[in-house]
């Protein structure tokens, strides 16, 4: 006991108190009391996260489980596939409240990202009415059509050109570079305002909106993991709380809205809570406005509300942005790619401009081969998230941990093996066809495709970005030519991972009209 509290580290690995002692990997900055504080920081600062949890499961082997020390804190990445689906499917341990707290801070801890199993449950039930659904699925198929495809030729007459459109169009007629991830970004979040709120935003709200949540996002960076946040980062704090402040506003204004348009008849009152189930088409503020009003989870805490609309935007517009973007720029540089998902869009679409809709993305299974190969390669949630083991638990492996460690999934790891997928860091979209690469080698196991992880915590959000991805670049690519153009001063390379989210930097494309 005595050595557990004065030194876990010595505890574990010398004296055999705590369970299986799994390998480290090699790092020169690996100091006996502060274990791996050092490259943690400098990798959380310079946004290379990703870059330096990859090394390390390189160095410990493909596949296999390690573990590292932070502090008094031992951390263990499970790379095991079979141990993998146990923990999140059969197992599902909680996400570990100390670490990931400091998502709370945007506006309050009783955030979905956060609460524990049973009560997630409740809340993911409510967001899946209206995430979930076949009338969802045309509310983003739709809000795609509107934002990149109105007010072009043979678009339907009396649409007026979106905002994004305006600024795609500028870049064509000038020539000039388009910033490819912060456009996209604006595309999405222009989606996820039909899917969360059935509006429209002015620019202002969008410029707002993808402000706050870079704030929060950039900011989160710095704390999250850190030992003594509340010290060592209180100026990212204060970023992430004035961040919340903004979204607070924006969602009691929405919510404003719609009580009105109840009130006047211009958007029909959804049936309360404990009715039979909903009918169709109502958005997330439909859904959770109804719990709320009848007593349930959300009834008595306004900003609990709000902090969950923050996630579901968040989770919404920013992965499936990068998404995007990440697709755009490996097409450039695979002509045959390109030509061989336009030509198959050709043959099964009708002629463009056309809006895509839900019934023709299963025609369509090269661009689905894209769509999973973009994921494989460039996985937004690259390190997944920390989870705790809340009792004593023995792996399928044989491995055995201890009630309270810590654990964590990366997705980068598991999409990266060379074991499992051939020639890793290519972007070969054949490798998900019945055909595979045609060198004989198997299928991708589907266990270790795990962009929106599994089991009861995978991403509630998967129909609607799956939607917004494949609508989304088709629609693009049959527009529009893409070619990457020069990084601006400084520039190097176009991966850039903070704690949440693996993104795109210094991507600029020059633009120009498909004829």
């Amino acid at each position: 006991m005595a050595a557990t509290l004065l030194w876990p580290r010595f505890a574990t690995e010398t004296l055999g108190l705590h369970g299986t002692v799994l390998p480290s990997p090699s790092c020169s900055s690996d100091w006996p009391a502060l274990g791996r504080v050092r490259p943690l920081a400098t990798a959380s600062i310079g946004k290379r996260l990703h870059h330096l949890v990859a090394a390390w499961q390189a160095s410990v082997g493909w596949g296999k489980n390690f573990q590292v020390w932070l502090g008094g804190a031992r951390w263990v990445y499970i790379a095991d596939l079979t141990d993998g689906r146990y923990l999140t499917q059969r197992l599902n341990p909680p996400r570990a409240p100390k670490i990931m707290r400091w998502f709370g801070e945007l506006i309050t801890p009783r955030m979905v990202f956060l609460v524990g199993n049973e009560e997630h449950v409740k809340v993911r039930k409510i967001a899946h009415m209206a995430l979930l659904t076949s009338a969802t699925a045309d509310t983003v198929t739709a809000a795609v059509g509107d934002l990149l495809l109105s007010g072009t030729p043979g678009s339907p007459s009396g649409s007026a050109r979106s905002y994004q459109g305006k600024v795609l169009d500028a870049a064509i007629a000038a020539g000039d570079p388009l910033d490819l991830d912060a456009w996209a970004v604006d595309v999405t979040l222009g989606v996820m305002f039909r899917v969360l709120f059935s509006e429209t935003p002015p620019r202002e709200v969008v410029d707002g909106t993808r402000h706050a949540m870079s704030e929060w996002i950039d900011a989160m960076s710095l704390v999250t993991g850190m030992p003594t946040p509340a010290v060592m980062s209180f100026g990212a704090r204060r970023r992430i709380r004035a961040a919340g402040d903004w979204l607070v506003d924006l969602f009691e204004a929405a919510v404003g809205r719609r009580r009105a348009a109840w009130a006047n008849g211009s958007r029909p009152v959804p049936p309360p809570a404990g009715a039979p189930e909903p009918p169709e088409g109502l958005d997330m503020l439909d859904v959770m406005l109804r719990d709320r009003d009848g007593g349930g989870i959300y009834a008595g805490d306004e900003r609990r509300l709000y902090a969950d609309l923050a996630m579901y935007l968040l989770g919404g517009h920013d992965t499936t942005a990068h998404s995007l973007a990440f697709a755009i720029h490996a097409l450039t540089s695979h002509p045959d790619v390109e030509a061989r998902l336009l030509a198959e869009a050709d043959a099964q679409l009708p002629p463009a401009p056309h809006t895509v809709t839900p019934r023709d993305l299963p025609n369509l299974p090269y661009l689905d081969a894209v769509w999973k190969e973009t994921m494989r390669l460039f996985p937004i949630a690259a390190l997944g998230t920390m989870r705790q083991l809340t009792g004593d638990t023995k792996l399928p492996s044989g491995a055995v941990l201890p009630a309270g460690t810590l654990i964590t999934m990366p997705i980068i790891t598991s999409h990266h093996n060379p074991e499992v997928f051939p020639r890793p860091a290519e972007f070969l979209p054949d490798r998900w066809l019945p055909a595979g690469l045609g060198d004989g080698s198997p299928p991708p196991p589907r266990a270790a495709w795990i962009p929106f992880q599994v089991g009861p915590r995978s991403c509630s959000g998967q129909l609607v970005a799956v939607t917004q991805f494949k609508a989304g670049l088709v629609s693009l690519l049959r527009a529009y030519r893409f070619k990457v153009a020069p990084p601006l001063p400084g520039g190097e390379g176009v991966w850039d991972a903070s704690v949440m989210t693996l993104r795109p930097v210094n991507l600029r494309v020059i633009v120009q009209h498909r004829t």
